[in-house]
């Protein structure tokens, strides 16, 4: 056998391998979605469960890096059209994802959503052509001068492509994953706490701290001096934890250690994201079969 003719048969093999194994994946993920009931967030089991809401800010709003629209979620891809006669091809040459979580809210609750890791499907999708690595921006936003991304004319349509996904406040939520609550502290460790942070902030502005605890005018903080300070200081935290003290559980939806547990967010109504990854399945699975055959042919022939 040829060695061109063997590296063939592996790269046929691996992308049938490949195939087979998203054939696998996009019917779990769906199986998955249909055979888990849909819980509230207070009312939810620790574990693996399926939730659905809206959309909200956990802090202040995103900034997607190729649109600057505000959002809660963004990933973006930009690829360059690298011309090598019949292998020309899209390489990507940057992409990213943010990290930051946001709320997931029902009518009885919301959940702190942390999207490290997940298959995310986002309803908000720009894509469109131009001829920088960098989008054209102006104040109002992107300009999107080049033509359709389906136009072949590679000169008159731009050899960058840029591709942004997100998700905007107030989306349809879907989210499947573990979920975990947390409870709060104690008022008394919260006020452990809140006393250790605003020592922390007096130490920071050491002339501060000493014209306020340096009694005896020596330039230095005693034993005594300290002492002082924290007394001041937990009084002062105190009567913040009696102000601000929050008994309610934090609640979690993040990513499951465990490797068959999919972590799914999206946009779009469960039986449409069902239908999808069985269609995802279905063209896998006849890419794999077309993989198959020609990895047969050859070996026959």
């Amino acid at each position: 056998m040829e060695a061109e003719t063997a590296i063939t048969l592996v790269l046929l093999a691996c992308g049938a391998l490949f195939c087979l194994q998203r054939t696998w994946s996009s019917l779990d993920k769906a199986r998955t979605i249909e055979d888990t009931p849909t819980s509230k967030i207070a009312s939810a089991a620790q574990g693996y469960v399926e939730l659905i809401g809206a959309a909200k800010p956990d802090q202040k709003l995103l900034i997607a890096p190729l649109t600057s629209t505000h959002c809660l979620w963004y990933r973006y891809k930009v690829e360059r059209y690298v011309d090598h006669g019949k292998h020309s091809s899209w390489q990507i040459i940057r992409s990213g994802a943010s990290d930051t979580s946001f709320f997931l809210e029902d009518d009885t609750g919301r959940c702190h959503v942390h999207p490290e890791g997940a298959d995310v499907k986002a309803f908000n999708r720009d894509r469109w052509r131009g001829g920088s690595e960098v989008p054209i921006a102006t104040a109002g936003g992107i300009i999107k001068t080049s033509l359709p991304i389906w136009d072949n004319n590679m000169f008159s349509s731009g050899r960058y492509r840029y591709t942004e996904e997100r998700i905007h406040p107030e989306d349809l939520l879907y989210g499947i994953g573990l979920f975990q609550s947390i409870r709060p502290e104690n008022s008394s460790a919260q006020t452990e706490s809140k006393m250790m942070e605003i020592l922390s902030d007096w130490k920071r502005d050491h002339a501060a701290l000493l014209e306020r605890f340096d009694t005896n005018n020596d330039g230095d903080i005693d034993q005594a001096e300290w002492r002082l300070a924290r007394r001041e200081a937990a009084i002062e935290a105190k009567s913040y934890v009696l102000e601000n003290y929050d008994s309610e559980s934090a609640h979690i939806l993040c990513k499951s250690p465990v490797r068959s547990q999919h972590f799914i967010l999206s946009c779009k109504n469960p039986d449409k994201l069902v239908k999808r990854y069985r269609w995802w399945a279905l063209a896998y699975f006849v890419v794999f079969l077309a993989l198959v055959a020609f990895f047969a042919r050859i070996l026959a022939g």
